[in-house]
């Protein structure tokens, strides 16, 4: 899997708090993972900081991926789903048409 982050330091807003704003996306299967956090000043991400946006972003990587093993089970119990009832309405046309088969001789005995 390919995680691509990019944090950015800029002269943007805060939240109301006063925290400066982190904006997250992601990269997995198709998706792109860019970290952003904006401050008002023009400073270093402090370690802290850095260290629970690397987490923050670990944390969404981690989701993403469990996120792709569930959509894929799901998938195949679908595509099981799929098949099941295929061959279920096989079967069911099947007794139909023996059944038809079989209510046609009775009226043909009675005939007799």
């Amino acid at each position: 899997m390919i995680a691509l982050v990019k944090a950015e330091m800029s002269g943007a807003t805060h939240s109301p708090q006063g925290l400066p704003k982190l904006e997250l996306t992601g990269y997995c299967t198709g998706f792109i993972v860019t970290c952003r956090l904006f401050s008002g000043k023009n400073r270093q991400m402090s370690d802290t900081s850095f260290n629970t946006l690397e987490d923050k972003v670990d944390e969404l990587i981690q989701l993403c991926n469990n996120m792709k093993k569930e959509n894929q089970m799901l998938r195949d119990d679908k595509h099981n789903w799929e098949n099941e009832r295929k061959v279920l309405v096989e079967k069911n046309q099947l007794a139909r048409t023996r059944l038809e088969k079989v209510l046609q001789r009775l009226k043909t005995l009675e005939q007799i």
